[in-house]
């Protein structure tokens, strides 16, 4: 007995989805991208659902990766003509930096900020990058999740520990007493 839509559509599935094959042909020189388009096959029904658009996949909730990094070893993109000067004076705060910056500042304060970890601050908080700050968010969800960082990297891994465990630091204050603390406690 079905009892939903769902259990249908998996019955479904197999059936629709057209046999698997592949045409490969080596003498000649090696173009990666066309044999790689060359070899792929999309069945009818894949086809129609890229046609149309449907998502092949849930997208909800949002994730956001949130940097870690010490004092002044954030990650600075920019092209190789661009001026060296103007990228240096131009360069806008990560979203750790933000976090801290949130944490000082009233307004954000007034909304939350001090009782969220760094990991848990997209559920209420919204990362604009254009201008490189943290604002309330106003709708959706969204979840965190730092990068991983190697015990080997020292200083940074103990930073990424204190983010998961400290709520409401604004900046890397006493940073080296705290990263003595958690080295005791690891």
């Amino acid at each position: 007995m079905c009892a939903s839509v769902k259990a249908v559509k998996y019955i479904h599935k197999y059936i629709y989805k057209g046999p698997d094959r592949a045409t490969i042909q080596t003498d000649g020189p090696q173009d990666e991208i066309r044999s790689y388009l060359d070899a792929r096959y999309i069945s009818s029904t894949q086809a129609c659902h890229n046609i149309f658009e449907f998502p092949m996949h849930m997208e909800y909730p949002a994730v956001y990766r949130l940097p870690v990094h010490l004092p002044g070893q954030n990650t600075v993109v920019f092209r190789p003509e661009d001026d060296i000067e103007d990228v240096v004076n131009n360069v806008k705060d990560s979203p750790l930096l933000g976090w801290f910056k949130a944490n000082a500042d009233p307004e954000l304060v007034a909304a939350g900020a001090h009782n969220h970890l760094y990991q848990d601050f997209p559920k209420r908080f919204v990362w604009n990058r254009s201008r490189g700050k943290w604002k309330v968010r106003q709708r959706y969800q969204a979840i965190g999740r730092m990068y991983s960082i190697p015990v080997t990297a020292g200083e940074c891994f103990y930073l990424r520990v204190l983010l998961t465990t400290v709520k409401g630091m604004s900046y890397y204050i006493n940073f080296k007493l705290r990263v003595g603390l958690a080295c005791s406690l690891a």
